[in-house]
């Protein structure tokens, strides 16, 4: 602790009769013997006229920087685990530099005047007493590293040695020797006093010390130029600043250190002036320093005061040029230890050079930097880095050298950049100049030729991207391109064009004309070689313009007017060679359009062998010995392939190239400069065609029809890998223009051969000679302008690739034969078809061929498309020959709406075409909507075979669709050569498709099926249907079982009859619920008709409103009917398969046809069915296994397997029904519970259905029901339904409960749906009932919800509870009951209640859509159904003790230092238990039920292990009378341990309870034995004497309690036993003994 601040502490705590004096100076009693004893230094003071600078010393920085070594803080170790200075330990603690982990032990701060160092030490430096003060002796040195060589240049000394009265000093050292050593007689820039009071405005000769410190802080010595204060943590700051104008060496020849400079510190303590690191040093590590040895300086401190771990470099000197020319460079950065001694972090200097071609020692000549290689260090030094090279080998001029310093980090700092782009200080000049150093290299250098094209092809002197050192040669006067020599280069020549170089490029002085269809090319060269040698000439064109020049782009030289030799040029040769490049576009190079670059290299040397690929050619770049080397830019050209149709087609153009991939047909197309209009102005359009010909898509084209369709296959070639578009016109109108109208396009892929186009002529198309225009292309730039009408532009203009072909062609008139049905406008709609020309009507090529005839009948004629008539006879006598064609059909078969019935029309036909089949279709508008495209709307397709007999009469058979609509219709057909187009209903055929179209109105008769309704919803209604039988009409019912005697609701729909609007009267039966699609099914048994949709045998379909629908007789997809009639018994499965049973015999069929589908038929001997059932509880049921049924026969539950084509017995029920009963109708709930109507008394029974019951297949009478004969039953498999039953607390089903007791209700809900029901709500609401009065209770927040899932609220005051998001579990379970979903609630019977009968009734809502909207629950102990559950409430027991109990934690970690308290009232929510009125209450208002006794919390989230948890059991006791023999159990959890000792030795529980006044603490410790005070603790593994009283969470049902036993007893239990009565409370805690708590403390695990 600081002593000082002790001493106040002290002084606050005396008495009033002892007074401290708080001045500083009466500390100086205090010993100081530990402090080291010093050997005065002698006195060295500026002149006596020395004055501090205005701003010296100036306030103290509040934002101190930690000095860094290597980017992080130094964190020296104090004591005898320091090893910065070889591990002695620093002693007196004054000079042990502190720190540690998180921690830094120095730092600084400088601003443009001042330098200000801090160190935190392990003790105060001061000193009270003696000579010197006001530090002790002992010396604390900052060193200052300018150079990097890891020696101090500055130094910063408080020296405590001073003696007499002035203060002890601040010195400033300068020494550039290779040394850490001190010299106060020969080293020293300046000295002053470390302290300056108010009387000490010179020299700080103050004649008292009470002056010095100007803080007034007990504990801070604030001397101005030092400054002493805590660190918060026990530990103290020494602060020392000085003036930057202090460190000035010029007087020694050193440096001057400003606000610009960057520098290296290194913090040190001693017990000597000289030797500075003596005791200890600032570093984190192990470092043994001595005089002559580096120190470990830190990371460069920049002039903008923060530290930088990145290097720094001071500056960069060279030698003059020549092959042995020297380069250095000193780098500051942070020293690091390596094997006990100290290198530089620095890892790599390299060296690099710059051609500074204006000379003006900056690098802005828009060159590069070229490597010279990395220096190195001489052997233990860490500055400079030197690199020795050759510079006679570098062109003649000036250069610029820098130097790239990396560390041992990866910083990278380059000399060359200022600080905006490398954010780092560089010495000497502020980051705001580069530190380079300028070389004349004139006089060493050589005179090199170099290029001019761009840089990719390698230009520059330098491989800036990996393509190379640019092509340079070195000049000589017997070698050289052209007549001109080469003039003297450094580097590339700008603008890198082929244009930089000037006047000497005149190797090559023309280019001839070049394009992408060139295949071969040459150039001549003009060279002059007098070396003595034979030379080389190396050229290359960028043919593909990649940016290089490639091996498979250098020419092939030969003679000129000189002769090779060898292929080289001979010596003493001046003349020409020829340069020549073949096979462009094909195996030689690639060729594009493009402004490209050529490149020719003339020299003796043998340069890279070529490689003949599209990778670089290494002869093109790189260094020759002697010649020159030439760039000049090439233009390459496009080429075009033109159309030939007359001018005002205009022009198309496609850029073509040696190597085609996209044209038409097979001839690639050849070069044109522009439309190729031939001697005939393009009319033939086959000017191309005699240029070389390439146009061979078409020999000649089809003549082009007036009307219909023109179809054309084109021939086409696409290798491109791309797809391509295939564009085309035909100038229909023949204006000479192409038009949007006109167009037509295909797709062709990569490989395609061909592709299709289709035209439909326009209306009004007119017969005479017009053009065609074909288009490929991959180009997607072709677009139509939208704003013009007359030409589609994508006819016209140029694209990148493919070809354009143009053609003549005629356009002829066809002739056709039409339809004649109804064509009012164009389109479809009821009674307006396609028929005529303009509508793309139906039509077909008259065969026009001697002796030859395709025809419908035996007439045919032709017309011009515009007969149509309502009556569709516009045909049939007006024509050329006016003769009746339409004959085909000579009578129509009756047709009815009736749905899947066959239909068949016998039509005439006449084919004696040889070697064709032609093609009959037939088309009938079923739906009268106008068009024949519906489904069953078209006949199968019947092929008519050539054949001399003729006419010939086929079936044409049709399928009626559903929804035939009854009415006048029409009928078309269509005969065809080609089968696509009798296919269709509409457009006409071409060329030599012949044929013939008619069309007929025909009438469809109503069959009297009446339409399907609405679905019912999915609920628990059970429906009958009852009737006389034997034909007699039927009524549906749907049974009220609201009363106990069940009643039929009024007939949903009218009865079967035709006074009801049926067809004829019938009866039927096998009535069966589809909980597929929620309708009723059933079948007809009796009827007045023997045909049509009510005839006996139909299966009908019933919506809610009552109706009836046919949907037709069974049938096995053949042809083939039910064998059996009369079916009576019916169910459906699950997943709507019709289960359908006549005594023995059983079938099964899918009612999603129509008519429906048989599946199986079979049979059982010895059983008759009258009706059948499906239960939802057993999965195999459901899945279309099993069903249920009465035999009757036996009287006797049967159980059957109906999963195969023959059903078999699986097993019967244990008893019979008990009864003689004809079972007729039966129904099933979602329980699973079977009922059935006799016929035999007219009531309702239900079965026991349960296999396990003693009673199983038991019937018990339920209730009356009305009468009826001829019946049958069904109800929805998937129906909901909830049950709602009353028991006591125990489970038992109770029917009367006192009042002021608890009951529990229990709520039973059952899905028979396959698929679980999710978002379903549950209420009950306890205040109101539809029906009696309500029990209006409370809900005391128990609850349970078994087999299902939601989320669970209370509202209204508890008495309404509400699960949202309930899921309803599907019926898929195999266990009886497991798929039930319970909800049990207990309830609060208020103790007010007036005796009597008391209701309440629970509703399910948001059920799916085919449910109803709300399901309310049934009491299904009476007969009535969905009724409210009654709850018979007596008069309350007179002597009823009850006690509440509410726990909470009290504390954690109760009396240690981090105990925390929980001393507020937490409400926990459902539960009303801690809101009784009774507890007790410490505020002025005991109604406001916020009972501030019950104090602690019900979790606290912040329970770490090893914490201990106080409990607090509160307990009152609220009933009428006493509560005696009162005895609490308490399991301590699982994860913690029972703190025995908690209030003594084997104490660990307590007691409040007190007879006088209500206990706030406990008032009775209670040890842990089992003896006779009221406490136990029954320890882990041991049985609590209760059985049954301490209880704990099931692990596998944490729903569920268990009792405790010696086998799950893990953790304890705590037992409390209070013999004495506790009397029932009559108000907030009165008497005071009704209300006390138990408290223990357990640790967890």
């Amino acid at each position: 602790m600081n002593i000082f601040k002790f001493l106040k502490q002290l002084d606050r705590h005396q008495s009033s009769s002892i007074v401290l004096c708080r001045h500083k100076n009466l500390l100086l009693s205090l010993s100081a013997s530990a402090l080291g004893i010093f050997i005065a230094s002698p006195s060295i003071a500026l002149p006596s006229n020395y004055n501090d600078p205005s701003n010296y010393p100036a306030a103290w920085p509040t934002n101190w920087v930690p000095y860094t070594a290597g980017g992080g803080n130094i964190e020296d170790k104090i004591g005898s685990v320091d090893g910065s200075n070889g591990g002695a330990t620093p002693n007196p603690a004054i000079i042990d530099i502190a720190g540690g982990p998180g921690i830094p032990s120095v730092y600084f701060y400088r601003d443009t005047s001042n330098l200000y160092v801090r160190f935190r030490l392990e003790a105060t430096p001061i000193k009270t007493t003696g000579v010197s003060q006001p530090f002790d002796s002992a010396t604390w040195t900052v060193l200052l590293d300018v150079d990097g060589d890891g020696f101090k240049e500055f130094a910063i000394q408080v020296s405590g040695s001073d003696s007499g009265g002035q203060p002890d000093d601040i010195i400033v050292f300068y020494d550039n020797s290779n040394s850490q050593a001190l010299d106060l007689s020969s080293n020293v820039l300046w000295r002053q006093d470390s302290a300056v009071g108010g009387n000490n405005t010179v020299d700080g000769e103050a004649n008292s010390s009470s002056t010095w410190d100007v803080n007034s802080d007990a504990s801070i010595y604030d001397f101005r130029r030092t400054r002493v204060s805590p660190d918060g943590a026990g530990k103290y700051f020494l602060d020392i600043q000085v003036p930057l104008a202090a460190l000035d060496a010029s007087s020694k020849g050193g440096p001057t250190l400003t606000a610009s400079s960057s520098f290296a510190l290194a913090y040190s303590t001693a017990a000597s002036n000289t030797d500075p690191a003596q005791k200890d040093f600032a570093f984190s590590g192990d470092y043994v320093s001595a005089i002559n040895k580096p120190l470990p300086f830190g990371d460069v401190v920049s002039p903008d005061g923060t530290t930088s771990s990145k290097p720094s470099i001071k500056s960069i000197t060279g030698g003059t040029c020549g092959a042995n020319s020297s380069i250095s460079a000193e780098v500051i950065d942070s020293l690091k230890l390596q094997n006990g001694s100290l290198v530089s972090s620095i890892s790599q200097v390299q060296f690099l050079y710059y051609a500074d071609l204006n000379g003006n020692g900056i690098a802005d000549d828009g060159q590069s930097w070229v490597s010279i290689g990395n220096g190195t260090l001489a052997s233990n030094t860490t500055n400079p880095w030197t690199i020795t090279w050759n510079t006679t080998n570098l062109t003649k001029g000036k250069y610029l050298l820098k130097a790239v310093a990396t560390d041992d980090q990866n910083n990278i700092v380059d000399s060359a950049q200022t600080i905006t782009s490398n954010a780092q200080y560089n010495v000497a000049t502020n980051g705001t100049t580069p530190i380079v150093y300028s070389l004349d290299n004139t006089t060493c250098g050589v005179s090199k030729d170099y290029g001019d094209a761009p840089d990719s092809y390698g230009t520059n002197s330098t491989d800036n991207n990996g393509e190379g050192v640019g092509a340079n040669h070195i000049i000589v006067n017997t070698l050289k391109l052209g007549a001109t020599a080469p003039d003297s280069e450094t580097d590339a020549q700008t603008p890198l064009d082929g244009t930089g170089d000037g006047a000497d490029e005149d190797g090559i002085s023309t280019f001839p004309s070049l394009d992408t269809s060139t295949s071969s090319y040459s150039l001549t060269a003009t060279v002059n070689n007098t070396t003595g040698s034979a030379a080389n000439v190396y050229s290359w064109i960028d043919f593909d313009h990649d940016g290089k020049f490639d091996g498979d782009e250098r020419a092939t030289v030969s003679n000129g007017s000189i002769i090779l030799s060898s292929g080289k040029v001979p010596n003493n040769s001046n003349g020409t060679v020829t340069l020549t490049w073949n096979n462009l576009g094909g195996t030689g190079a690639n060729i594009i359009n493009s402004n490209s670059y050529a490149r020719i290299r003339l020299t003796t040397d043998n340069l890279t062998a070529a490689t003949a690929t599209t990778t670089r050619d290494l002869a093109s770049v790189g260094n020759a010995t002697n010649g020159e080397v030439e760039d000049y830019p090439i233009a390459i050209a496009k080429s075009y392939d033109y159309g030939d149709a007359p001018t005002l087609y205009g022009d198309a153009s496609h850029e073509i190239f040696t190597t085609p991939t996209v044209y038409l047909g097979s001839v690639k197309p050849d070069k044109e400069s522009g439309t190729q209009l031939g001697t005939d102005s393009g009319a033939a359009a086959a000017g191309d065609d005699n240029n070389g010909d390439d146009e061979d898509a078409f020999t000649a084209l089809a003549n082009v029809p007036t009307v219909g369709n023109y179809n054309l296959t084109v021939p086409v070639h696409n290798t491109s890998v791309d797809n391509a578009t295939l564009h085309a016109w035909i100038d229909f109108n023949k204006n000479g223009q192409f038009e949007l109208g006109e167009y037509k396009s295909a797709a062709v892929a990569n490989n395609s051969t061909s592709a299709s186009l289709n035209w439909t002529v326009p209306t009004g198309t007119l017969p005479g000679s017009t053009h065609v225009r074909f288009r490929l292309t991959t180009d997607n730039t072709l677009t139509d302008n939208s704003g013009t009408n007359n030409v589609d532009e994508r006819s016209i203009g140029n694209v990148s690739n493919g070809e354009v072909e143009d053609y003549p062609v005629s356009i002829s008139i066809p002739i056709y034969d039409y339809g004649d049905a109804p064509d009012t406008n164009t389109g479809t709609g009821t009674g307006n078809y396609q028929t005529t020309a303009s509508d793309g009507g139906a039509a077909q090529v008259v065969i026009d061929a001697v002796g030859q005839v395709l025809s419908l009948g035996s007439n045919i004629d032709t017309d011009d498309g515009n007969l149509q008539s309502p009556t569709a006879d516009a045909d049939d006598t007006t024509s050329t020959t006016s003769i009746d064609d339409e004959d085909g059909v000579s009578s129509f078969p009756t047709l009815t709406t009736t749905a899947n019935q066959t239909y068949t029309v016998p039509v005439s036909v006449r084919n004696n075409v040889p070697l064709l089949n032609a093609f009959l279709v037939g088309y009938i508008d079923f739906n009268k909507d106008g068009d024949f495209n519906d489904t069953g709307e078209k006949s199968a397709t019947v092929t008519v075979p050539t054949d001399s007999s003729n006419p010939r009469t086929l079936n044409v058979t049709f399928t009626t669709p559903t929804g035939v609509t009854a009415g006048n219709t029409y009928a078309r057909f269509r005969l065809g050569s080609v089968q696509a187009t009798a296919e269709s209903a509409t457009g006409a055929s071409v060329s030599t498709d012949n044929g013939e179209v008619e069309d007929y109105q025909i009438a469809i008769a109503p069959d009297g099926n009446r339409p399907l309704g609405s679905p019912f919803s999915c609920d628990s209604t059970f429906y009958i249907t009852i009737g006389a039988g034997s034909g007699a009409a039927q009524d549906l019912y749907s049974v009220n079982r609201s009363g106990s005697n069940y009643t039929f609701n009024p007939p949903i729909g009218p009865s079967t009859s035709t006074a009801s609007g049926y067809p004829n009267t019938f009866s039927y039966n096998a009535l069966a619920y589809n909980p597929a699609n929620n309708y009723l099914y059933g079948i007809v048994t009796n009827s007045s008709a023997t045909s049509g949709p009510y005839a006996a045998g139909n299966v009908v379909q019933i919506g809610s409103d009552g109706i009836l629908h046919s949907i037709g007789k069974p049938t096995n997809g053949s042809g083939g009917t039910l064998a059996i009639t009369g079916y009576v018994a019916a169910t459906m499965l699950a997943d709507g398969t019709y289960v359908i049973g006549q005594s023995g015999n059983i079938a099964k069929l899918n009612v999603n046809t129509s008519p429906p589908t048989i599946l199986s038929t079979g049979s059982l001997s010895g059983v008759s069915f009258t009706d059948f059932a499906v239960d939802p509880k057993d999965p195999t049921s459901l899945s279309g296994g099993r069903i249920y049924g009465i035999d009757e026969t036996s009287d006797r539950l049967v159980i059957l397997n109906v999963a195969g084509n023959n059903p078999t017995i699986i097993s019967q029920a244990t008893n019979p029904t008990g009864f003689n009963h004809n079972t007729g109708s039966q129904f099933v709930d979602s329980f699973g519970t079977l009922y059935y109507r006799s016929n035999t008394d007219n009531n309702l029974y239900r079965v026991d259905s349960d296999s396990t019951s003693p009673n199983y297949g038991r019937a018990t009478l339920i209730t009356n029901a009305p009468s009826g004969g001829n019946h049958d039953g069904a109800s929805c498999l998937f129906s909901s339904v909830m049950q709602k039953d009353v028991q006591d607390l125990n489970g038992n089903k109770i029917t009367t409960s006192p009042a002021g007791e608890v009951v529990k209700y229990v709520y039973s809900i059952a899905s028979g749906n396959v698929q679980n029901l999710t978002g379903v709500t549950f209420q009950d609401d306890l205040r109101t009932v539809s029906s009696g009065n309500p029990i209006n209770g409370t809900f005391n927040g128990n609850y349970t919800v078994s087999n299902g899932s939601g989320t669970v609220s209370f509202s209204n005051n508890n008495q309404t509870i509400q699960i949202s998001n309930l899921v309803i579990p599907a019926q898929t379970q195999a266990t009886i009951g497991a798929d039930k979903l319970t909800i049990t609630a207990e309830v609060n019977v208020s103790k007010t209640l007036t005796p009597g009968e008391y209701f309440n009734q629970a509703s399910i809502t948001n059920l799916p859509a085919t449910y109803p909207a709300s399901i309310a629950s049934d009491y299904p102990t009476s007969p009535a159904y969905e009724d409210p559950t009654p709850l018979q409430v007596t008069a309350p027991i007179p002597s009823d003790p009850n006690l509440l109990l509410v726990k909470r934690i009290t504390a954690i970690n109760p009396g240690q230092s981090d105990e925390i308290q929980f001393n507020n009232f937490v409400n926990d929510g459902p539960s009303t238990d801690d809101e009784a009125a009774n507890w007790p209450d410490s505020d002025s208002n005991p109604s406001n039920n916020i009972n501030d006794y019950l104090r602690g919390a019900i979790s606290v989230p912040q329970i770490k292990p090893g914490d201990e948890v106080e409990y607090t059991i509160y307990f009152l006791s609220n009933g009428d009378v006493a509560a005696n023999n009162v005895e609490i159990c308490d399991v301590v959890p699982d994860n913690m341990t029972f703190n025995k000792n908690s209030y003594g030795t084997e104490v660990g529980m307590s007691l409040a309870l007190n007879a006088t006044t209500l206990p706030t603490i406990p008032n009775t410790n209670l040890s842990n034995l089992i003896d006779t005070d009221e406490g136990s603790f029954y320890a882990p593994g041991t049985n609590p004497p209760i059985v049954d009283l301490c209880k704990k969470h099931d692990p596998n049902n944490p729903n569920s309690l268990i009792p405790v036993n010696s086998s799950n007893n893990l953790s304890g239990a705590v037992l409390i036993n209070l013999s004495n009565p506790l009397p029932a409370a009559t108000s907030p805690g009165v008497p005071t003994n009704s209300y006390g708590f138990i408290r223990f403390r357990a640790k967890v695990k």
